[in-house]
């Protein structure tokens, strides 16, 4: 048995425990910090958590696996001195002796130094190049045999894109993107422009462009910054600009150009803006599978790196190409500690017969007796055990009511999957709009999600494919996108999560209820947080959430509760 510690202690900081190549326990440390996208030093409370939770000690644990933080100098050697001077290579104490083929690696540093305070001593420690573990992360978990595995995120030791074939199990990478050519710095700028944080608002960028005309946002002025697509790779001749005029972005120092969209932004709007920005990303990655495809013969894709969390461009890659995809559920930075470890599975032992993932319900879960010691402690609600949690629930879902969904284990990554949810009726407008204005407190033009069943999945989705983990978005047939238009996005196309009995039974015995009582197999899905927090992990997360918006009821293990009194945040009744 091959036991493999994967840790990420870059942004988004996670710890992954995989054993014989299966992900066993996963958690991003921000749930348990209460900070959003904690990272940048070593993730105890996840580490501690993954070993607990599968009584693995120290000892047992045959690697340490962490994706790397090294700069190559013959790649960076191509961009010339200037970036050198990049911040993030001077952030990580850069080796300036071109005599060393690799940079100082920052990353290992605070692991060891990390699990030596933690336990006293640390195995052996295995580093995965930045890319690699993306891939790693998609195709071991994939299924798939043979297949073409694509990266594609901001950068990550100087490289924004690979391309990589696949045999007798091994990644093989045969095409890379240097940062210049970074499509994900493209959308960084975007997004920055129009106003929002980098590393951490994109999709509002994603969901605000359906509302917006590309015509009208400056669409050829944009192409301009973007890079373009050559072969198998992004090329851009321009470097990205160091600095940024602003000064509270995730990085503080941010490579892009979003001064030049600031100005497109006043002059267009940032709807429209929005709209060209990401018609351009989706045609520049529809141009670049086409040409992978197109070379390898092969329509199998596996894919990871924060950019394949842009479910729109997806959505046409799939639609337009007829390719079979594959992305990685938590397929930003958060992946990279299951990505490093299951790179690292395979170094170890060649063989390992490596799992399909059906479910990201990999963090903490609590028991009813769990729960009933913080209920007791709390002021403020009343609550009963019920028998059936699902049909309890069920019934105020369908009558209007907005419940908070506390059950099993939490999911891994940026999506609630019906583990920590907020749930609403998916058949008006003016229930998801409720759910925006009293619980979420965000940005009315921000869409909904649903969770359906997955065997009547295909009465709603045009082109309905195997779809478990909101990734990838689809077209609703317009006859049905009346009856749940809740959770269908302006321009008729919907992100789902089909829910299979046989992976989340309690979930899926809640969405056949509300059928029952409402005639649609959906579910309004949201997770359980406000803007600016976290998910929440723990039931005392639960309840001070609950208490502090507009959510009206809570089932929490087999717990049904409801307030005594009024909620603490302002413009939540």
């Amino acid at each position: 048995m091959v036991t493999i510690l994967g840790i990420h202690p870059g942004h988004d900081s996670g710890c992954s425990l995989i054993k014989d190549g299966k992900i066993l326990a996963a958690a991003d440390e921000e749930r348990f910090r209460r900070k959003k996208f904690w990272g940048g030093g070593y993730p105890e409370n996840s580490v501690k958590f993954v070993l607990e939770y599968t009584k693995t000690k120290i000892e047992d644990v045959d690697a340490i696996a962490i994706p790397l933080k090294k700069f190559n100098l013959l790649e960076l050697a191509k961009l010339g001195i200037r970036y050198l001077k990049h911040p993030t290579v001077l952030y990580n104490k850069f080796s300036k002796s071109v005599n060393k083929k690799i940079g100082y690696d920052y990353y290992s540093e605070i692991v060891k130094k990390g699990l030596k305070n933690q336990f006293g001593k640390y195995p052996k420690i295995i580093g995965i190049d930045h890319h690699m573990a993306h891939a790693s992360s998609a195709y071991y978990s994939s299924g798939m045999k043979d297949a073409i595995v694509i990266t594609l995120d901001g950068v990550g030791g100087a490289i924004s894109a690979t391309v990589n074939i696949t045999k007798n199990g091994r990644i093989k990478r045969v095409s890379s993107t240097l940062e210049p050519g970074s499509l994900g710095h493209f959308y960084e700028s975007l997004t920055e422009g129009i106003g929002f944080l980098i590393n951490s608002d994109e999709y509002k960028v994603m969901g605000m462009a359906a509302y917006g005309d590309w015509r009208k946002g400056g669409y050829e002025e944009l192409k301009k910054i973007a890079p373009r697509v050559k072969g198998l790779k992004f090329i851009r001749k321009k470097q990205w600009a160091l600095s940024s005029e602003y000064k509270d972005n995730f990085w503080k120092v941010h490579v892009g150009e979003s001064k030049l969209v600031k100005r497109l932004v006043e002059k267009h709007g940032p709807l429209n803006v929005a709209a060209a920005g990401q018609k351009i990303l989706e045609e520049l990655m529809i141009d670049w599978v086409k040409n992978i495809v197109k070379k390898f013969r092969n329509k199998n894709i596996c894919a990871a790196g924060g950019v394949f969390l842009n479910i729109k461009a997806n959505k046409r890659v799939v639609d337009e190409l007829g390719i079979n995809l594959f992305v990685f559920p938590h397929a930003g930075d958060g992946g990279l500690s299951a990505g490093s470890a299951l790179n690292a599975n395979y170094l170890l032992n060649p063989k390992t017969e490596f799992e399909k993932i059906e479910s990201l319900a990999l963090g903490p879960e609590f028991t009813n007796k769990e729960i009933l010691i913080e209920l007791k402690k709390q002021k403020g609600i009343k609550y009963k055990k019920v028998e059936n949690i699902a049909e309890m629930s069920a019934k105020y879902i369908s009558s209007g009511k907005i419940v908070g969904w506390f059950q099993g284990r939490m999911e891994f990554g940026p999506r609630a999957l019906g583990n920590r949810s907020i749930l609403a009726n998916p058949t008006k407008k003016k229930y998801s709009d409720k759910v925006n204005l009293k619980v979420k407190f965000r940005e009315e033009w921000r869409p909904f999600c649903p969770s359906m069943l997955e065997e009547e999945s295909s009465k709603y989705l045009v082109n309905k494919h195997d779809a478990p983990f909101m990734v990838v978005g689809f077209d609703v047939f317009k006859e049905k996108a009346k009856e749940v238009e809740g959770v269908v996005h302006v321009d008729g196309t919907t992100r789902p999560q089909l829910v299979k009995k046989e992976v989340y039974e309690k979930y899926w015995k809640l969405i056949h209820d509300i059928k029952k009582k409402i005639g649609v197999p959906v579910v309004l899905n949201t997770s359980f947080n406000v803007k600016g927090e976290p998910i929440v992990c723990t039931p005392k997360d639960a309840l001070r959430t609950f208490l502090n918006c507009g959510m009206e009821y809570l089932a929490i293990g087999d717990y049904f509760v409801e307030k005594t009194q009024k909620s603490g945040i302002k413009g939540a009744k």
